[in-house]
């Protein structure tokens, strides 16, 4: 789902800059509603999420700072504000964290961390995004138990991205982060990540799995993090059940900081408020 963060310059008061992301809503608990005697319609309360990085501040030429002040999805009927704790929020030494922990000599670090951001739960059943077919329900969560599912490598994952024509892909956005463009044709572009304006859903598989995150390779493009990363519902091994096909597993962010053909995500289950069993 599109994210809108406005950005403005510090001791600014008005808005310099938008930025464009992705984001989505993760279903929290049931919230039953009255609509004749004797019967229910069950919406959800749903957490808004995106990268974390996404409503960080930024440093500009000039050593100017922008820093964000609002952020919202833009839905079917106007915007859904994303209320977070982490607007605003400024990367520091304690947030970096290296993938592989040791594991190899050559290190694979992240200055952004665990690059999950989940804003204030929307509780009110009459809200839009309330609606089941507009959130994500998480995948069976008490993996790596029997019972739930075991993420590994080779399970078909995709991410659902929308753009306006301004952040639309280029050859420079979707070179990742060794190359300073990539040579296609505007055309094959088009046809490679979809329309702007629209739902356009990219596909891979998970390439490695780690403590609180994967790795894949959905081609992606500056513009993607924060976007939701979902089971698909084809061409999976049989370690992923069809009651799997759908569900919310991570949070997409960006770029391997060392490996070239592959992107990382965060688990959803990272997020401390998210490690509990909750609403499917």
């Amino acid at each position: 789902m599109p994210l809108e963060v406005f950005l403005a310059r510090e001791s600014v008061a008005v808005s310099g800059k938008i930025g464009c992301a992705q984001g989505g809503f993760i279903r929290h608990e049931p919230i039953p509603v009255q609509t004749s005697p004797g019967g229910t319609n069950a919406n959800c309360s749903v957490f808004p999420i995106t990268a974390k990085h996404n409503l960080r501040s930024v440093a500009e030429l000039l050593q100017q700072v922008c820093v964000p002040y609002m952020a919202h999805f833009k839905v079917t009927h106007g915007a859904a504000r994303l209320d977070s704790p982490d607007l605003g929020w400024v990367p520091n030494e304690g947030d970096i964290c290296d993938l592989r922990a040791g594991v190899k000599a050559s290190p694979a670090v992240l200055i952004f961390g665990i690059d999950v951001s989940l804003g204030k739960l929307i509780a009110d059943p009459s809200e839009f995004v309330a609606g089941k077919k507009r959130s994500s329900a998480r995948v069976r969560r008490d993996f790596p138990s029997q019972k739930g599912l075991e993420l590994m490598k080779g399970q078909k994952i995709g991410i659902a991205v929308s753009f306006p024509q301004e952040a639309k892909p280029i050859k420079k956005s979707v070179a990742g982060a060794f190359e300073d463009e990539v040579d296609v044709a505007d055309a094959q572009l088009k046809t490679i990540y979809g329309e702007h304006g629209q739902v356009n859903i990219c596909t891979g598989e998970i390439l490695h799995v780690g403590k609180d995150f994967i790795e894949h390779d959905i081609n992606s493009f500056t513009g993607c993090a924060g976007a939701v990363v979902f089971l698909l519902d084809m061409g999976q091994p049989d370690s992923v059940d069809p009651s799997d096909y759908g569900k919310a597993v991570a949070i997409h962010s960006g770029a391997h900081p060392v490996i070239g053909d592959r992107n990382v995500g965060f688990l959803i289950s990272s997020h401390p408020s998210l490690r509990n069993p909750t609403c499917g």
